[in-house]
């Protein structure tokens, strides 16, 4: 047995998520690849600061065997440690290729630390294909794996849950169109495709940000009060709306992370019908097989992709359950992260 680090963005990926009891897929995922390990977490409460945290990080990373690194302040931590100490080994698990930012000071910094990082780690591992091939050609000497976001097929079922949340929200099994996430979607889109099939928009977020701009939206295309809002939801409450939603649309726009991904993954465990950019769903959904892909964000044509998916509908939701089940649950996607490890003999 050796010991491994992983340091995560913050502690609260590796506590149970309100009703559900499911963490964050990073946290599961590395709990069950180095399950004969000897596993540190990282960072080890939420009250330290950013500074503090990754001063920690750096004293840390030298006493272990293997550190393995996600997003955030822990990248500036372990490119310090590779820069002033002996024999740091780390494996990469980004979400973000070098070079692709919003341009502001941090970023670059950050996009330095992420790529002489990435030179010298173990190996790398991301959850977009398109990503894999982009760092493949920035860094032809890396060793790059393709490892999808894990999600809890057990928890996240397509066995229908209690309809009264439905009711309660005056909602209508499959009339509804549903959109997941943060400030990286497209809002406009989901509020004017639903206008014109002549549905309710459901907008879940986690964020009273998102419900202002999404606010602000509906102002602008004069639409106000026709979404309806739910923030800080329960993910049982979630589960409901994934299972019976007409289509759950993710329609990402940011150019720096495949955002929707967790989504995407919970809404297929559900059985939902799931509509994403072709660009996020190499991977996870095979067109009119279990889900449907765009590659464009014009309001008709988006539209007209969902009308000519009606008849389709229940062996899209079969094949999107059985696909979670058999592809992307926690267990096989941490076999195939172990598998990948062995073969690179760094297990």
């Amino acid at each position: 047995m050796y010991k491994v680090n992983l340091f995560l963005p913050d502690i609260s990926y590796a506590k149970p998520r309100n009703s559900s009891g499911t963490r964050h897929h990073l946290f599961e995922t590395y709990a069950k690849v180095f399950e004969t390990s000897e596993l540190a977490i990282f960072p080890v409460d939420g009250s330290r600061s950013l500074v503090a945290r990754t001063l920690q990080n750096y004293f840390e990373i030298e006493s272990a065997t293997l550190n393995v690194v996600t997003q955030g302040y822990s990248v500036l931590s372990a490119y310090a440690a590779q820069k002033t100490k002996k024999e740091i080994h780390t494996l990469v698990h980004t979400w973000k290729v070098p070079g692709v930012s919003d341009g502001s000071h941090f970023s670059k910094i950050y996009d330095y630390c992420l790529a002489n990082l990435i030179k010298r780690s173990l190996l790398t591992i991301v959850a977009n294909k398109k990503q894999q091939r982009e760092l493949q050609t920035i860094f032809p000497e890396a060793c790059v794996h393709f490892a999808p976001v894990s999600v809890d097929s057990k928890f996240w079922t397509n066995e229908q849950v209690d309809m009264d949340l439905l009711q309660s929200y005056g909602l209508k099994k499959q009339e509804f169109l549903l959109t997941v996430g943060g400030n990286d979607r497209n809002e406009e889109l989901g509020i004017l495709v639903s206008d014109k099939l002549g549905m309710q928009y459901v907008r879940v977020t986690r964020n009273q940000v998102i419900v202002e701009l999404i606010q602000r939206t509906e102002a602008k295309l004069g639409t106000e009060n026709k979404t309806l809002i739910l923030n800080n939801i329960s993910d049982a409450e979630l589960l409901s709306l994934y299972q019976n939603a007409f289509l759950v649309l993710l329609p990402t726009i940011t150019r720096t992370n495949p955002a929707g991904l967790s989504a995407l993954v919970e809404a297929m465990s559900a059985g939902g019908v799931v509509m994403v950019h072709e660009n996020l769903a190499e991977g996870y959904v095979i067109d009119n097989w279990n889900g449907l892909t765009i590659d464009n964000y014009n309001v008709d044509y988006v539209v007209e992709r969902i009308s000519c998916s009606v008849t389709n509908r229940a062996s899209i939701s079969n094949n999107a359950r059985q696909f979670a089940v058999d592809t992307l649950n926690s267990v096989v996607v941490a076999a195939g992260i172990r598998k990948c490890l062995n073969e690179s003999r760094l297990l």
